[in-house]
């Protein structure tokens, strides 16, 4: 099951690397556009559009890493001693009764959410707080984050799993 799962991560992964590439042509062809109509706020546009698409392309790099990072993973073989470490997918119980599950990466991907065979997973970087706070964790550990009171209820995969 934990494979299917990383798999579904992964295509969400590779999908949102589809749609900045979208956001990188869609501005170069802004700057494109007002060129050959030989616009007076050219330079303005190009500028805006420039910037745009580094962002996209930057963003896009993020995913692109984070699936590579997933690929690899996939690769090396899927185990785990139970620690929170990157590549993990942890289940998270909140003390007022909500669930939360999380898969941790390396890379910054703006909390991707994503809808899996085993409900909704939010993808986030370990260098977030929520990611730092999980890092190097095992189950059953508690923690404050803010105002929220925290466990890890699960840790895919952990000590007792094996790859599928």
């Amino acid at each position: 099951m934990w494979i299917k799962v990383v798999n579904e991560i992964l295509e969400a992964l590779l999908r949102k690397v589809g749609d900045f590439q979208g956001h990188v042509d869609s501005a170069v062809e802004g700057v494109l556009t007002s060129q050959t109509r030989n616009e007076s706020r050219y330079d303005t546009y190009r500028e805006d559009f420039s910037r745009e698409a580094a962002a996209a392309d930057g963003f896009k790099q993020n995913y692109i890493a984070a699936a590579d990072e997933l690929r690899k993973k996939i690769q090396e073989g899927i185990a785990g001693d139970g620690t929170v470490e990157i590549g993990c997918i942890v289940f998270l119980g909140y003390s007022d009764g909500s669930k939360k599950i999380v898969y941790i990466s390396s890379e910054q991907v703006g909390g991707l959410e994503v809808e899996t065979t085993i409900g909704k997973i939010m993808v986030i970087s370990n260098m977030s707080p929520l990611g730092e706070a999980l890092i190097h964790q095992k189950k059953y550990h508690e923690f404050k984050l803010g105002k929220k009171e925290i466990v890890i209820a699960r840790i895919q995969p952990g000590d007792d799993d094996h790859a599928e």
